[in-house]
């Protein structure tokens, strides 16, 4: 008899939750397990990701705290797991973390593991905003088996704040993507497919022009205006013709056309709306700008940069540990002057080569594992089923 799994992935939408989620189904599949996947209907601005099976849906599940809509979704899930008597529970993301332990808890599902794909414990909030959702999660640590971070330079630093004494109970998976086989990657300068011409044609640029790519949900995490005043000053500076592109939708949007408009730069921003097949976006872009406030793993610079592009990234996710002379990695304190001396050099750079790609990726498979996640997910999975603890 297959055993089963719950997984609570937090929002059903476009990101990296759902690129993990995608490739955590496909492996607990061919391994034999039978999966659920739980979700929160996208909010307005998100678009529903490929690739993964119909999720049963969470009603009133939303990114923003709502006592009445939170309680709800609570109960609900506490009455689903209560039907389907999972043999294990993954939740991902803060609020479906919270809600999905506490459901585990009550129902006596065992293992629970908590897979953070990135987190706002630092960094983003101010102190007293920062020192609550420590203490939550500091409780709801107790509520799981095993929690799965990004990288291993965070062990250390949830350890520390969740005071957690057993590290056995930090676990590290390997990324789920594996950039490298991006169909289109390194093939920009043959480009056979006319990808770049007609991505270039829709939008209006000339071929002088250099188009400075950004991806992500306009909301403040990801720090989209302060890449508008960067783009700004760096149009000030430069006599070269750049153009910005931002792909994407969210809460923010209107107020960064408002900083568009009123920086005089509304015939050099391209806001592109959401698009799912982004190989046309890499192949008509020249450079990928990234300034989130945090990643956990930072997954689209990480495409970007295997599409070929030279990247210039704010010091987050598993970029800050893959060094190439064609990455550019700053701290978001760093001198709006430093950062547009990183993208004028990343033009003069140009695009990364086969030669530099092939390195590249070496040197990411040798670093973080990708090819490892199977054997590394079963053997978390399994040990934690049979002694409850990683």
């Amino acid at each position: 008899m297959k055993k089963r799994v719950c997984i609570f992935m937090g929002r059903y939408a476009v990101g990296g939750v759902a690129t993990f989620t995608r490739e955590y189904i496909r492996i607990l599949e061919k391994n034999s397990w039978d999966v659920s996947l739980v979700a929160g209907r996208p909010e307005p601005g998100e678009v529903s990701p490929t690739g993964l099976p119909d999720p049963i849906w969470i009603p009133g599940f939303r990114r923003s705290i709502s006592p009445l809509h939170d309680i709800l979704a609570f109960l609900f899930f506490v009455n689903l797991i209560r039907r389907m008597k999972p043999d294990a529970l993954i939740t991902q993301t803060a609020k479906a973390g919270v809600i999905g332990r506490l459901a585990g808890t009550i129902c006596g599902v065992n293992p629970t593991i908590q897979i953070f794909q990135g987190h706002v414990l630092k960094d983003f909030y101010g102190p007293g905003i920062s020192w609550i959702f420590c203490l939550i999660e500091r409780i709801m640590a107790r509520f799981c088996n095993v929690i799965v971070l990004p990288k291993q330079s965070d062990v250390e630093f949830f350890g520390k704040v969740l005071k957690i004494k057993d590290k056995e109970k930090l676990k590290v998976l390997p990324p789920a993507q594996n950039p490298g086989e991006l169909e289109n990657a390194g093939n920009f300068s043959v480009d056979q497919s006319g990808r770049r011409e007609r991505f270039r044609k829709k939008y209006g640029l000339r071929s002088d022009d250099c188009a400075i790519l950004m991806i992500g949900r306009l909301a403040k995490i990801k720090n989209f205006e302060f890449a508008v005043r960067i783009f700004s000053h760096l149009k000030k500076t430069s006599t070269e013709s750049f153009k910005l592109l931002i792909v994407g939708a969210g809460p923010d949007e209107q107020k960064i056309r408002d900083l568009v408009f009123g920086l005089g730069l509304a015939e050099s921003v391209f806001f592109t709306g959401v698009i799912s097949d982004l190989r046309d976006v890499y192949s008509g872009s020249d450079m990928f700008l990234h300034t989130s406030r945090h990643e956990g793993h930072g997954i689209v610079v990480l495409d970007a940069m295997f599409a070929g592009l030279p990247v210039v990234s704010s010091a987050q996710g598993l970029v800050t540990e893959l060094k190439h002379d064609k990455v550019w990695v700053l701290e978001l304190t760093a001198e709006t002057t430093d950062w547009v001396q990183a993208l004028i050099a990343a033009r003069l750079k140009g695009q990364l080569n086969m030669q530099e790609l092939n390195n590249l990726y070496s040197n990411y498979k040798r670093l973080f594992r990708p090819q490892d996640l199977e054997q590394d997910l079963m053997n978390l999975v399994r040990r934690v089923k049979s002694d409850g603890r990683a």
